[in-house]
């Protein structure tokens, strides 16, 4: 059905269109200087931690030149302790299992026993439906 609808709903005729004010939004994104100052209905707003932090004078941390590291080029050609302390132990390698191993027994014979999980099983009654209706 491609004809369009030329009529009007009862949502659309009570939809308020609301002129939100923009002028306290930030101008740009990441522009937060306006939201920084704390302020509420009564004028400017403080705190205890604002009144009390004290701004002490000064330039700010010295900036101290590295020089970037340089290695002196030799080759190392002693052991390290790591190397000193090992221990090489002989061991054999691992016996590599086949897969017709890890395959579950077939067997003609049906499974006549219980299980654990039959034996611990214990029934329970499902509470009935509710019927759909008003509250």
């Amino acid at each position: 059905n491609g004809a369009k609808f030329s009529g009007s709903t009862t949502s659309g005729d009570a939809f308020v269109k609301v002129k939100a004010d923009r002028s306290a939004a930030p101008k740009r994104p990441g522009d937060n200087s306006d939201m920084l100052k704390l302020t509420s209905s009564r004028g400017p707003s403080t705190t205890e931690a604002r009144d009390a932090f004290k701004r002490h004078s000064g330039g700010g941390r010295d900036h101290v030149e590295v020089d970037p590291y340089q290695g002196n080029g030799a080759r190392f050609e002693g052991t390290s302790t790591a190397t000193e302390a090992f221990t090489a132990h002989p061991s054999a390698r691992p016996e590599r299992r086949k897969a017709h191993d890890q395959r579950p027994v077939d067997s003609q014979v049906p499974f006549t026993g219980t299980s654990t999980s039959k034996d611990a099983y214990c029934g329970w009654d499902p509470e009935p439906r509710r019927k759909a209706g008003p509250r």
